[in-house]
């Protein structure tokens, strides 16, 4: 069995992604139901003039993007400081990335690099916040990596990641598997890294505080197995060519398979959408900051009612004393004119 070799692997992944660019932005954002992952990182992103936040692997930029319209829509010509930098191996995924940022007019925003992962330097405390999507498994020399991007980020900002699950669990990934076996990755691949308890244990070692982590589905949702395996074929060129044409016997093998398996009623599907709501609030600890904020403006809000409520309630206090004191005055006079006309009339 051959050992792992960093530098081919880098290869081949950029390889892989430049091939597949489109066609991976095309499955990702035709069959994701929730699109779990994006909200995950919406939810946690600070929204200031002049933030800062590194996407790294950012692939073909669907969360960058969505973090970079999420910050230009609240801070509107505030935003003019603010960058989000996306930084990925595959120079055709940053075109694709590009292209969008451009039609939605997020091009002065959104700063592309094509650089590999391992040798990204900003210098120190640059960024407000550090994200990447299914990115961290693959750096081949992951707790070195996270605590030199931790050297890049500002006292108290926040690192966030999201990563697969086990094998066995990422079925849009490896249904094909059962069907057709392409040869096992050499022993050190860091996709093995695709467990939260690797993934916090690498970031303890990095010196990293406060490491949480949850687990959530996401779901993918295609009109039947066919377009599922056109669209993972596009992605997974091993896939494609082991296959063969379309209608083969392997590919009617794994049309039976996916049918067997994963066809799911609209009841079941909508359960799982609402678990997968309940995790990004879960996540997210209920609320964004930005909603936050918002409660924060409400509050505000509410405290000057209450003190404008308390200034007119004092006010009213004072003028029931005034009238209380004019009334004890008026009572006093009254009472000493009786005394004086009594006394005359004595």
């Amino acid at each position: 069995m051959s050992s792992f070799d960093p530098d081919k692997f880098k290869q081949e992944q950029k390889a892989r992604w430049n091939q597949g660019a489109l066609s991976t932005w095309t499955l990702w954002k035709k069959t994701q139901v929730e699109d779990t992952p994006a909200k995950f990182f919406l939810g946690l992103v600070p929204i200031r003039p002049g933030v800062k936040i590194l996407d790294l692997a950012c692939g073909s930029g669907e969360t960058s993007l969505q973090v970079a319209h999420l910050v230009s829509s609240h801070l509107k010509d505030e935003a003019k400081d603010a960058k989000i930098v996306c930084v990925d191996i595959s120079d055709e995924m940053l075109k694709v990335l590009n292209q969008r940022a451009q039609e939605m007019g997020l091009a002065n925003m959104v700063e592309t690099r094509c650089e590999d992962a391992e040798k990204v330097d900003f210098g120190a405390h640059y960024f407000d916040m550090v994200m990447s999507q299914f990115g961290v498994m693959f750096l081949p020399h992951l707790v070195e990596d996270l605590a030199r991007i931790r050297g890049m980020m500002k006292p108290g900002s926040l690192f966030s990641c999201v990563v697969w699950g086990e094998e066995k669990d990422c079925h849009i990934f490896y249904a094909a598997r059962s069907v057709i076996s392409p040869p096992p990755p050499p022993p050190g691949t860091p996709v093995s890294y695709g467990t939260k308890e690797k993934v916090m244990e690498a970031l303890r070692k990095a010196e990293f505080s406060d490491v949480k982590a949850v687990e959530f589905e996401v779901v993918h949702e295609t009109k039947d197995a066919e377009e599922y395996i056109t669209l993972m074929s596009g992605v997974n060129k091993w896939m494609e060519k082991s296959l063969g044409e379309k209608g083969s016997e392997l590919w009617q093998k794994l049309v039976n398979y996916c049918n067997d398996r994963y066809r799911t009623p609209n009841e079941k599907l909508t359960e799982i959408k609402d678990k997968v709501a309940d995790k990004i609030s879960e996540m997210t600890g209920n609320k964004s900051p930005q909603d936050q904020a918002k409660d924060k403006a409400s509050e505000a809000g509410d405290r000057m009612k209450d003190a404008g409520s308390a200034m007119k309630e004092s006010a009213q206090n004072a003028g029931d004393a005034v009238k209380d004191k004019m009334s004890s005055m008026k009572e006093s006079v009254s009472n000493k004119a009786e005394g004086v006309k009594e006394g005359l009339q004595k």
